[in-house]
């Protein structure tokens, strides 16, 4: 059996508190964050380091020394159409007119919110008809009325789902019967 200096006797007793009181504990000093990105002012073309621009977000400079927004694995940052609440794999299977619309539905839902709220809903170039000085008009005179879209296409997403696991079983029959 090992004895240990610490403890008074066998039983083992607690370690945490110091015998001696001539045991002082050093006090912790904060250290602070430094970040390991330099300004992409620093920066050169085309060097594969991942800078800070002015807002702090991680940027890499391209071939002609421009910044384009990247991800901590130093993969380029692309915009995306896809709404927040779908996953990548759902919105990947329905095609690009049903994914218009879903964009089209939640476009209208924010309007539709912050018309409710009394804000002024941004205009949309295309409906306003260019920098023509009458506005959106229909010939008659009246003004064309707003198209609604389903908010949500659940049998587009199932249909997408069904097809794929056809999809698959067929495979599988194909790998057994050759």
């Amino acid at each position: 059996m090992i004895h240990l200096p610490n403890c008074p006797d066998d039983s083992g007793g607690n370690l945490a508190d110091p015998q001696d009181a001539s045991v002082v504990v050093p006090p912790v000093h904060p250290v602070p964050v430094v970040s390991s990105s330099l300004h992409m002012d620093k920066g050169k073309p085309k060097d594969g380091i991942i800078y800070l621009n002015d807002l702090g977000n991680k940027v890499m400079l391209d071939k002609n020394g421009r910044s384009y927004p990247v991800g901590v694995d130093k993969v380029r940052l692309r915009p995306s159409t896809r709404p927040a609440s779908w996953d990548r794999e759902s919105w990947s299977c329905i095609s690009r007119i049903h994914q218009k619309e879903i964009i089209e539905s939640y476009r209208l839902e924010d309007v539709k919110r912050l018309e409710e709220k009394g804000a002024k809903a941004p205009e949309d170039p295309a409906e306003t008809g260019g920098s023509s000085g009458s506005g959106s008009v229909d010939p008659g005179g009246a003004a064309s009325p707003s198209v609604s879209v389903p908010a949500a296409l659940p049998s587009l997403l199932t249909n997408c789902i069904q097809r794929t696991k056809q999809k698959q079983s067929l495979r599988k029959i194909i790998l057994v019967t050759h």
